[in-house]
């Protein structure tokens, strides 16, 4: 594997990849892109992704049959490893409802655990209005992933539309949906783009995929002149569809992205992690990267994840909890062990006394817990 950390974007089905290809777009072909299909003539309009077509399947479509695509993908599951060969994080855009982006999903997940690639997965449900059959589709889609890929993002069609102006036709609206979504992934590709003081350390996304692993909110805003700031964190923190200061409750840690020109300023940096904090429960960690373009003069972009899990803050929850349940006599109690996502475990020795060391250790932790190792699981 090379040196340096490797992205790829994988845009499944239809929806998917049209994120894909406006990403790719939006990055000049630095943020490599494919298009996993079966439908011949949508990938044609993709000319920004690297095609990648399930064979043995109709080349008009799957006609909606998730079950038929993912039995398909697996008898061709090789031609995926080939396409993860050196990547670090796949960035996986899939349209739920219909059969493609559904029935590759979960295989191209399973192929990138197998070959230890982190995985940042968006998926996009339906607008209300393509009907219940399509809704109960997604629903059925998200479940069977429901424990696949490490930082899941779920959105709706409706929630990246929800600022359109009213009387905006269906054209528009799949267009604008698109577009929010691709902004918002170039926007985050960016922070680790270019060398600079507060850049997004391209190892640093990657251990965040371990500490974070879950379910996280995402949302992004773009806003030019002297109210930039203003405007942006308007859209990321109070915008009707994705506004995040309604899905703030229990998150547990959160990273702000600040994308500008040589004109962005300190105080606007400032300002920005400080709005967020204040949306957090007392106590949730702020990770910071501010990057500067020269291009982007003018301009500022605001890029925030919401983290519902956090590995670090589980460990010392478990690890207080076990206190609090200390014997009334004072004798040492059985502290939990945490997973390598710093969940409790439980099994059946629980209640049993440990084995202490000579200075009162104990010897049943794993040795990087009791001599407060960190460890990568890269």
């Amino acid at each position: 594997m090379s040196k340096d950390p490797v992205y790829r974007v994988f845009g499944l089905g239809g929806a998917g990849g049209r994120i894909a290809n406006a990403v790719a777009r939006a990055t000049a072909g630095r943020l490599p892109a494919y298009a996993v299909d079966c439908d011949t003539a949508a990938l044609a309009e993709l000319p920004a992704c690297q095609p990648l077509r399930l064979d043995d399947l109709p080349a008009t479509g799957a006609g909606g049959d998730a079950a038929k695509v993912t039995s398909a993908a697996r008898a061709q599951s090789e031609r995926f490893h080939r396409a993860l060969e050196d990547v670090s994080m796949a960035v996986v855009v899939a349209g739920l409802g219909g059969g493609a982006g559904s029935g590759l999903l979960p295989v191209l997940l399973d192929v990138c655990s197998e070959r230890n690639v982190r995985t940042m997965v968006f998926l996009v449900r339906p607008f209300a209005f393509e009907g219940t059959d399509r809704l109960r589709a997604a629903g059925s889609a998200l479940s069977a992933v429901e424990d696949r890929g490490d930082l899941r993002i779920v959105v709706s069609n409706d929630e990246l539309v929800a600022d359109l102006p009213q009387g905006a036709t269906v054209e528009e609206a799949f267009a604008a949906a698109t577009r929010t979504l691709a902004d918002g992934v170039s926007l985050f590709w960016r922070l680790g783009a270019h060398p600079a003081h507060l850049a997004l350390d391209p190892g640093l996304l990657l251990s965040f995929a371990v500490t974070g692993r879950g379910h996280v909110d995402f949302a992004s805003g773009v806003a030019t002149g002297p109210d930039r700031l203003s405007l942006a964190l308007g859209r990321v923190l109070e915008g009707r569809g994705l506004g995040l200061s309604r899905r703030a409750e229990g998150a547990r840690a959160a990273l702000v992205g600040v994308v500008g020109g040589r004109d962005l300023r300190l105080a606007e940096v400032g300002d920005a992690v400080r709005n967020v904090a204040a949306i957090l429960p007392p106590g949730a960690p702020v990770h910071l990267s501010a990057v500067l373009e020269p291009e982007a003069e003018g301009t500022l972009g605001l890029v925030v994840l919401l983290f519902r899990r956090w590995a670090t803050a589980e460990r010392e929850e478990a690890i207080e909890n076990a206190a609090a349940a200390a014997p009334a006599d004072g004798s040492p109690a059985p502290r939990h062990l945490v997973d390598a996502y710093g969940r409790p475990m439980s099994g059946r020795f629980d209640g049993v006394a440990p084995s202490l060391g000579p200075n009162g250790e104990n010897l049943d932790d794993p040795t990087y817990l009791r001599r407060n190792l960190h460890i990568d699981f890269d």
